[in-house]
């Protein structure tokens, strides 16, 4: 079965966020080492299934972390990962 991919853009500050909390998820590293910059972002690649996982390690890191600001970062670049992930859904329905 061949696995959805997801493409977008990342700022320095989001991709270097990504790097800090999903450093231990095997499935996501990839994704972020190979990132492109592109238009002053990068640009990441990750199939659908393996971003939808790293939502839970995104709201987990949150319990955790204690600066408001940095929580504040973490639920930004969750809330984006999500409305990307629900785009894509809607995009293969359409198909």
């Amino acid at each position: 079965m061949r696995r959805s991919k997801i493409s977008f853009l990342l700022t320095k500050t989001e991709l270097e966020l990504m790097k800090s909390i999903l450093y231990l998820e095997p499935y996501l590293v990839d994704g972020i080492k190979t990132a492109k910059p592109e238009a002053g972002k990068y640009r990441v690649e990750f199939s659908t299934d393996d971003l939808a996982e790293s939502l839970g390690a995104l709201s987990y890191s949150t319990s955790y972390t204690v600066s408001p600001g940095k929580k504040e970062e973490i639920h930004s670049l969750h809330d984006k990962i999500e409305g990307y992930l629900k785009i894509s859904q809607r995009l293969v329905r359409i198909r």
